[in-house]
């Protein structure tokens, strides 16, 4: 329980990333640098239909797959609604996309026959002047836009 990391995904529980993510925030407005933020939700009566199907903890791979897929000062964290959040600091707006693009097609080849269904939300701080508070309800609405309207990654 006082282990900073979720036991199922390997992720930093809310609590922790909100912390790291403030921490992030603070590092890239000092430095001047941008910052990325990719959520990445599982539908959850899919993953549970996969998890019955192939027998694996599919949170767990998936999050060993994000943690492989991201650079080494990269951060992976959970929301409070158990959807996945990575933190990419100094990266452009289209390597943000690429990353994305690239996390989603790992995750499908990391889940075996049946990859889950995902939905993305980016955003992306040339100038950091937000909080971390205000930059995940800002990408919470999104990823929620992004599920209502069944679109690809949606831009916060």
């Amino acid at each position: 329980e006082a282990s900073p990391l979720d036991a199922d995904s390997g992720a930093m529980k809310p609590a922790e990333f909100g912390e790291r993510l403030a921490l992030e925030v603070e590092r890239c407005r000092r430095m001047d640098l941008p910052l990325g933020l990719v959520e990445l939700a599982l539908d959850a009566a899919e993953a549970e239909r996969h998890a019955a199907a192939h027998g694996g903890a599919l949170l767990h791979d998936v999050g060993a797959c994000l943690r492989e897929s991201l650079r080494r000062y990269d951060s992976v964290g959970l929301t409070a609604e158990g959807s996945f959040v990575l933190v990419l600091p100094d990266v452009s707006r289209r390597g943000l996309a690429g990353a994305a693009e690239r996390v989603r097609r790992q995750v499908d080849a990391c889940s075996g026959h049946a990859p889950p269904e995902m939905t993305f939300a980016l955003a992306h701080y040339d100038v950091v002047d937000a909080s971390a508070g205000e930059m995940l309800t800002a990408l919470g609405r999104s990823l929620q836009e992004a599920k209502e309207g069944d679109q690809p990654p949606a831009w916060s």
